[in-house]
Parts: structure tokens; C-alpha cells; sequence
């Protein structure tokens, strides 16, 4: 199944004869194919709607910071903002290879928690102080919900549940200032 799901994939981005083995398909498809098929298709759809405004968010795995980056210098006046999920905070560069600050200084945010990205998305504008709190409150009751498995599901646990409070400790000191 998944392989069969791979060579659709693979289809509809323009690669009709493909074999698929064992391993990564990553080598066949490049972070820059993906982001150009994005944007494409980003492309078409903003031209439905004209006079709609967009926020764009994805992760830093392969592709989603470089379409980011095309987004806010190709569409500046339909692309409100953008926000990557740093699925790799320890790393300075996105799955595409390019650097993440080089990305910042394009205007591109990135973010570790979506608590975060709305304090982020409150000083561009788009959202109030009370949508931060919501968005801070629903974060805690879903990673509180939130079933861990594993041998090591307990320290999982701990170790989010100690990210989050860290994260909504600094907001919760940017709101009150």
C-alpha cells in the first residue's frame, strides 16, 4: 500500500516511471520540487480569490521553509505571514539544507510550540491577546489529553509537559508587558 501510495505521490509530481525501493524516496524527490509544486499550486488557488489574505504554515522538515521564503517575496501582498514548525530545533539548517537564520532575515517565523506561533502571529497583528490565551489553554489541555507510548512514555510526557510550561511561562511575561 504505501508503496503504491508513493508512486502515485511520485505521479502527481511529474515523475510518471518510477521504481520504488526500500528506503528513502528523498534522493528522488528534492525539498525544491516539493517547494515548487507548493507554490503552484499556492499560486492557483490565491488566483480564485484575489482578495483574500493567507498566513502560510508548515515544518522544517523538506520544502516548507523555502516555499515560506518564495511566498513572502512573490506574494507579499496576499501573504499576511509564515510560520515553520522547527521540527529540529538543535539543527541551523532546515531539511532543504539552507540556513534558518538566513530564512529569519527573509521574514520567515519559526516556532516550537503553537503557543508560540500565536505570540508570534499577536505582534504581527493577526491575532489578540485573548486568541493567545486560548491558544496557550488549548495546547496545555491537549498535551494533557495527550496518550505517550512507549517504554519511555512517562518521561516523554514530562519532558513536552516541561517544554510547554518553559514556553508558556514566556509568554505569559511578553503579555503582561
Amino acid at each position: 500500500m504505501g508503496r503504491y501510495l508513493t508512486i502515485q505521490h511520485l505521479r502527481s509530481l511529474g515523475v510518471p516511471h518510477a521504481t520504488v525501493l526500500n528506503g528513502s524516496v528523498q534522493g528522488l524527490v528534492s525539498s525544491k520540487k516539493i517547494a515548487d509544486v507548493k507554490m503552484e499550486n499556492f499560486r492557483r488557488f490565491a488566483a480564485l480569490f484575489p482578495e483574500f489574505k493567507f498566513v502560510f504554515f508548515g515544518d522544517s522538515g523538506q520544502g516548507d521553509a523555502l516555499l515560506a521564503s518564495r511566498l513572502l517575496q512573490s506574494c507579499e501582498r496576499q501573504v499576511l505571514a509564515t510560520f515553520i514548525h522547527d521540527v529540529t530545533p538543535g539543527l541551523e539548517k532546515t531539511g532543504d539544507g539552507q540556513r534558518k537564520d538566513v530564512y529569519r532575515s527573509q521574514g520567515v517565523h519559526f516556532f516550537e510550540t503553537y503557543p508560540g506561533a500565536s505570540l508570534e502571529a499577536h505582534y504581527q497583528g493577526l491575532l489578540s491577546g485573548d486568541d493567545v490565551r486560548a491558544v496557550c489553554q488549548r495546547a496545555h489541555e491537549e498535551l494533557s489529553a495527550m496518550a505517550f507510548v512507549g517504554s519511555d512514555s512517562d518521561a516523554k510526557k514530562a519532558q513536552r509537559s516541561q517544554e510547554l510550561e518553559r514556553e508558556l511561562t514566556r509568554i505569559g511575561a511578553h503579555m503582561t508587558t
